[in-house]
């Protein structure tokens, strides 16, 4: 018998539900579904529906970050510069920090997709 609350399966003949506990219905016994549980549904997989877009959003957003940090170092010259310390510097090595940062940026965007993908597929069931 599924429950009306939380909608899982529960055993033949059983009077609760041994997920949630609620009451189950009688096997000819009719139940009412609240509109607040529809509301409830909606606005779940509509949080999901944001952490995706939220998700998508950062990425574009790490990507760019990326693209700019390539196009600097390939806009750069190609020999090592020394700085004021007078240390030479490869500017590559230079520009890790910053790719690092733009992959842990698209690195967050994806998380919050599967995130918000995964909240999506529970509130459905």
């Amino acid at each position: 018998m599924k429950c009306p609350q939380c909608g899982r399966e529960s055993g033949e003949g059983k009077n609760f539900c041994e997920w949630c506990g609620s009451r189950l219905p009688q096997r000819n016994q009719v139940y009412y579904v609240s509109p607040a549980d529809d509301i409830y549904v909606k606005q779940a997989m509509s949080r999901g529906l944001k952490l995706v877009l939220l998700g998508v959003v950062v990425s574009i957003i790490g990507g760019v970050v990326y693209g700019l940090v390539i196009s600097s170092i390939a806009n750069s010259s190609s020999e090592w510069s020394s700085d004021p310390w007078g240390t030479d510097t490869d500017p590559f090595i230079d520009a890790m920090g910053s790719l690092l940062a733009a992959y842990a940026i698209v690195g967050l965007g994806s998380l919050l997709v599967i995130i918000g993908v995964v909240l999506i597929a529970i509130d459905k069931k």
